[in-house]
């Protein structure tokens, strides 16, 4: 099979979603090993949804200890081109955002990676690698390995990941079975009187500034052995903005994706609200750029009555004890609410 011939059969085994206008556009690939800069949704840019068949497992190697298994593993994460790779299509894996539950136990999981899709044999490949913040873990990293991508269900993709220098007691793997969200799926809403706050050391003073924005949300499957009736969302392409002001003479700007749950909690099935976000803040012209992990907890939702599509009022304060400090104070609207206008 000559080159030619094989990145046709690339393009079309992608389905034009991304390949095609990546090859025209001219983009290079991004540095390995290193987390992808944040950038902007467009053309080049999808976001995956974790499906059913997506699951959780431990491998206890030779050990005779105890192996874990969960299916209730979901969330989303942005896959944008990257340019060629030798032989390969490569991929930038952005804002993976899952959220796992083994037992009783939740885990959030976030981070970055690369996918590579192509070869020169006859038979396509592909290969995952991510590396996650696996709840308070930092940089664990997994790996498919090179595997056989079928042609006739990209860009769908299904692979199973390992964890890379495990202790052989205990591996985490994970199936990665995932679908691309159609733009039809993705629910914008628009900030409203939403404000920053950032404490930028232990003895200074704290900044206050407006928050404006956008960012879509994406409903995720309901966990099917729930126990309680709590609906989850995707918050993805996160970009908000805050302004110079007097006390922080720099703009600020935000890019991320967080998890949104809300139901009925509790012993007294109040209804309640969550948001979880790993957030990238860039202050300035990227003088300053840092990732945190923000999360509201369980907090009174702002209304009696259970919403298909909710109004999302609630503070979301950094996880991360450390300096520069910011939370953030949110009320945003579906854009096609009363009220409500524009298109991000």
């Amino acid at each position: 099979m000559n080159r030619s011939m094989n990145w046709k059969n690339i393009t079309a085994s992608i389905g034009g979603l991304i390949l095609g206008a990546a090859l025209a556009s001219g983009q290079t690939a991004g540095v390995a090993g290193t987390a992808p800069a944040p950038g902007d949704p467009d053309a080049r840019s999808q976001i995956y949804r974790l499906d059913f068949e997506s699951f959780y497992e431990t491998d206890s190697g030779p050990c005779d200890t105890p192996s874990f298994f969960s299916e209730l593993i979901r969330g989303t994460m942005s896959l944008d081109f990257a340019g060629r790779d030798g032989d390969y299509a490569a991929f930038n894996v952005r804002d993976t955002n899952w959220l796992l539950t083994v037992g009783e136990e939740e885990t959030r999981i976030s981070g970055w990676g690369r996918y590579l899709v192509g070869g020169m044999g006859p038979v396509l490949m592909q290969r995952l690698t991510l590396t996650l913040r696996w709840g308070d873990e930092p940089g664990v990293r997994f790996d498919s390995g090179f595997v056989p991508a079928d042609p006739t269900v990209t860009p769908r993709l299904d692979l199973l990941l390992r964890e890379v220098d495990a202790d052989p007691c205990f591996t985490r793997i994970v199936r990665v079975a995932a679908s691309v969200v159609p733009p039809s799926q993705m629910i914008p809403y628009r900030l409203r009187d939403s404000s920053v706050s950032e404490q930028f050391s232990p003895l200074g003073p704290v900044v206050v500034r407006p928050l404006g924005g956008w960012f879509r949300l994406i409903d995720l499957p309901p966990e099917v052995d729930a126990q309680i009736p709590v609906r989850e969302a995707a918050i993805v392409y996160v970009r908000w903005n805050a302004p110079a002001t007097s006390a922080a003479d720099w703009p600020l700007r935000v890019h991320g994706a967080g998890i949104f749950r809300w139901g009925t909690v509790g012993p007294a099935l109040y209804l309640q609200q969550r948001l979880e976000a790993d957030l990238t803040l860039i202050e300035g012209m990227f003088d300053s750029i840092r990732r945190n992990r923000f999360g509201s907890g369980w907090r009174p939702f702002n209304s009696l009555l259970w919403p298909e599509i909710p109004t999302i009022d609630i503070e979301m304060p950094q996880l991360d004890p450390v300096f520069p400090f910011a939370s953030f104070d949110l009320l945003a609207d579906p854009v096609d609410a009363p009220g409500v206008s524009g298109t991000p």
